[in-house]
């Protein structure tokens, strides 16, 4: 955020930057708190190795803008007989957050 706030000191624009935050609930719960507590506006979070009851909870927190990162996506869609179709895929974040 040092350099990202000395950047928006000399040029009046803050950019926004997604940090990773993925890991165990507890540690993406603190590194959530270390974004804000610093000034960030943006976390990444890799929803398939988190699972959507832990994206549920970091949105719920509210204080940043959240990508969803589709780790694995490739994995999951090179073959025809492999993984999942996007539309499907998709019917995922159709919950309420």
């Amino acid at each position: 955020m040092k350099v990202i706030n000395a950047h928006a000191d000399k040029t009046g624009k803050k950019v926004m930057y997604a940090f990773n935050l993925s890991g165990e609930m507890d540690e993406m719960l603190s590194r959530y708190e270390t974004i804000v507590k610093h000034g960030g506006t943006c976390a990444m979070i890799s929803i398939n190795s988190v699972g959507l009851s832990a994206v549920k909870k970091i949105c719920d927190q509210r204080q940043l803008a959240i990508h969803a990162h589709r780790n694995g996506w490739g994995m999951l869609t090179r073959h025809p007989l492999l993984g999942i179709d996007f539309r499907a895929y998709q019917k995922y974040g159709d919950w309420q957050v």
